[in-house]
C-alpha cells in the first residue's frame, strides 16, 4: 500500500496526523515556500471534500461545518472551523518552528477529521504538481 492510499485508509484515525505530515516532508515541501494563494486552495480543497461528506447522510459529520478563516502569518497557518455547536476550532495548522509541525482537528475524531486530511493530501498532491 502506498502513502497517499494508507492515509486516506487511516484519515478518521489519529495515526493520520503523524502520515500526513510525513507525506508533506516527503513531497519536498517547505512551509517558507508555501504563499498565501496556496494556502487559500488548500481551504478550498478541504472545503470541498466537508461538503462532500455532509452530502452524504450516512456520516454522521458536524452539521454545517465549514471553513470560518484563514490566520497566517510568517510561523504557521492556521485553518479554522465553525460548525453547529461551536466556532474558531482549529482544522488544520502548520507551523514552522525547528521542525514542521502540523495538527488537524485536536478536538475531533472520526469521520469528522476525514475532510481535512482527505484535502490536505490533495493540497500536497497539488503542491507537488505545480514544483
Amino acid at each position: 500500500m502506498d502513502k497517499r492510499t494508507e492515509i486516506l485508509a487511516k484519515a478518521h484515525l489519529l495515526d493520520s496526523n503523524e502520515l500526513a505530515k510525513q507525506y508533506y516532508v516527503g513531497a519536498g515541501l517547505s512551509f517558507k515556500d508555501i504563499s498565501d494563494n496556496d494556502y487559500e486552495l488548500l481551504s478550498e480543497m478541504v472545503q470541498k471534500e466537508i461538503d462532500i461528506l455532509l452530502a452524504d447522510k450516512s456520516y454522521q459529520m458536524i452539521k454545517n461545518l465549514r471553513i470560518s478563516k484563514i490566520k497566517a502569518t510568517k510561523a504557521y497557518v492556521s485553518l479554522r472551523i465553525d460548525g453547529s455547536y461551536f466556532t474558531n476550532r482549529e482544522g488544520i495548522t502548520l507551523h514552522d518552528k525547528d521542525e514542521l509541525i502540523v495538527t488537524f482537528c485536536r478536538e475531533m475524531s472520526g469521520c469528522n477529521r476525514i475532510p481535512f486530511i482527505t484535502g490536505f493530501v490533495k493540497w500536497v498532491d497539488k503542491l507537488k504538481e505545480s514544483k
